[in-house]
């Protein structure tokens, strides 16, 4: 259990990564509209939050806890993979991101000129 000290220092941890993490998943909902056909759009977003569904719940705690048994065998070996699967969550967002901007640029320019 965090002391009165930690407590301070995690809460608004906890909350940056859930407001982070809600606000790019929404971000990402709101990017399908521009590149799905209408008659699609119902099918794809439905898709999508499956995906992160299942992902998120079904991957997260085993990821987790594989990581932890493997790697951090010891009493705080649990926190410090939960922040170990949050940092490489994190870094694949990134790297992901920064690969699909281009097409989203383009896509922007397209959308710009055409109006």
């Amino acid at each position: 259990m965090a002391s009165g000290d930690q407590a301070v220092l995690v809460l608004p941890g906890l909350f940056l990564l859930t407001a982070g993490g809600g606000a790019a998943a929404l971000t990402a909902l709101g990017g399908l509209a521009p590149i799905t056909r209408p008659d699609m759009h119902g099918s794809v977003v439905s898709v999508y939050l499956a995906v992160c569904a299942v992902a998120g719940t079904g991957l997260g705690p085993v990821l987790t806890g594989l990581i932890s048994d493997t790697f951090f065998p010891h009493a705080e070996g649990l926190a410090r993979a939960l922040f170990l699967t949050i940092a490489i969550a994190g870094a694949l967002a990134i790297v992901l991101s920064l690969a699909g901007a281009e097409g989203w640029r383009r896509l922007a320019t397209k959308s710009q000129n055409s109006h």
